[in-house]
Formats: C-alpha cells, sequence, structure tokens
C-alpha cells in the first residue's frame, strides 16, 4: 500500500462506528442481539446450570449425611473395643493376681526348669555372672 491511500483513508472521517449515520443501526442490531442471547440463555443454558447445581448440592449433603453416619458407628466401635480391652485387662489382671497368690512356688519351679532348659553356653553360674548387665 502506498503512503497516500492510507493517509485518505484516515481522513475520511472517525472511527466508524462512532459516525452518527451509523449509531441508530448500531443500537437497534444491539438490542436485537441482547434480547436474542438473553432469550438463549434464559431457555437453554440456566435451566441446566440449576438443574446441575441442584444434584451437586443434593450429592454434597448425602455424602456429608454418609459421612456423619460413619463416624458415629465408627465412634461406636472404637467405644466397644475400648470397654472390650478394658475388661481383658481386668480379667488378665485378675487371673495373674489369683495365680501369683495361689502359687508362688510354681514360679520358682518354672524359673528353675526354664534355666536348666538353656543350653549350658547360655546358663549363669549359681554365683553372680562377671558379665555386666545391659541397661534397661
Amino acid at each position: 500500500m502506498d503512503k497516500a491511500h492510507t493517509e485518505a483513508a484516515h481522513q475520511k472521517g472517525p472511527f466508524p462506528p462512532f459516525q452518527k449515520e451509523n449509531f441508530a443501526s448500531q443500537l437497534v442490531w444491539l438490542v436485537m442481539s441482547f434480547v436474542v442471547l438473553y432469550a438463549l440463555l434464559w431457555k437453554l443454558v440456566l435451566p441446566r446450570v440449576a438443574s446441575i447445581l441442584a444434584a451437586r448440592r443434593a450429592r454434597i449433603e448425602g455424602d456429608l449425611a454418609e459421612a456423619a453416619r460413619a463416624k458415629a458407628e465408627s465412634e461406636a466401635a472404637l467405644a466397644r473395643y475400648e470397654k472390650s480391652l478394658a475388661d481383658a485387662r481386668a480379667n488378665a489382671q485378675a487371673i495373674a493376681a489369683k495365680t501369683t497368690r495361689n502359687s508362688p512356688p510354681v514360679r520358682k519351679r518354672a524359673a528353675r526348669s526354664w534355666k536348666r532348659a538353656l543350653p549350658p553356653s547360655l546358663r549363669t553360674p549359681r554365683s553372680r555372672s562377671k558379665r555386666p548387665r545391659p541397661p534397661r
């Protein structure tokens, strides 16, 4: 393009959308386009979006209710477990107390038989061993 042609195009007038002759027709097309797009959105897009949001809300509420139910169930299971554990501990302590009260010689005999079952290299002599004891 030559320089004279581009300068002549710029000197014709203002930017075409701002020309007074085209302003009324542009407003009419603007209003018509707006009304058509608004109607399309109102009839087609917005109902779909609303149904998606309603389904999402229902799913979230269902998931929250399921989580609350699972939490209550797990808390009940934990309480049952802790009660069972406490009962088992109490029962074990009662059995241990009864065993130690009724038969102290059994412990000594068990210790002696255990020492006899060890191989000679691991047995300690009757006197104190010179080996250092491991720290506890």
